[in-house]
């Protein structure tokens, strides 16, 4: 039986983007391994099927499909990793929880943000051409004076 309190921590640790240690090992396993079905993931890590669902709901892991289960003969769920967006693991769930406007405005904050690094970035060949030219220029000077410098 599951006392109150430890379902309490789950779901707060789950609502916060946490996983458990065993969540993440059959996380990980899927990453390699996948996609398996519940049966296969259990094969590996005992009772690995367990945590499948938990993972689903916190956007881990998804349903790719189904398949004929070549042991009972059922159909079987088959799963695979998935890696949730970003933006997900902050989301703050309840009252506190940010409108769908206050997401889309701080999305395009981040795209102008993009926007002026990308420019600050691209200026950077032109700077270090310059850096090298000048610094090209020095040593033929510092050659010609007769100055010699090891590297």
């Amino acid at each position: 039986m599951t006392r109150t309190t430890s379902a309490k921590a789950y779901r707060e640790e789950t609502e916060n983007g946490n996983i458990t240690k065993k969540q993440y090992e059959v996380w990980a396993w899927l990453k390699l391994n996948g996609p398996a079905t519940g049966r296969q993931v259990s094969a590996a890590i005992p009772g690995g099927h367990k945590r499948l669902a938990e993972l689903k709901d916190c956007g881990r892991a998804k349903e790719i499909g189904r398949v004929t289960d070549s042991i009972s003969g059922k159909t079987a769920i088959v799963w695979d990793y998935s890696i949730p967006h970003p933006l997900d693991w902050r989301i703050e769930k309840g009252p506190n929880k940010p409108t769908r406007k206050a997401l889309e405005e701080k999305i395009s904050h981040l795209e102008e943000r993009c926007i002026e690094l990308e420019k600050i970035v691209a200026g950077y060949p032109t700077l270090m051409g310059l850096i090298y030219d000048k610094g090209y220029q020095q040593g033929r000077e510092d050659e010609s004076r007769g100055i010699s410098v090891d590297i």
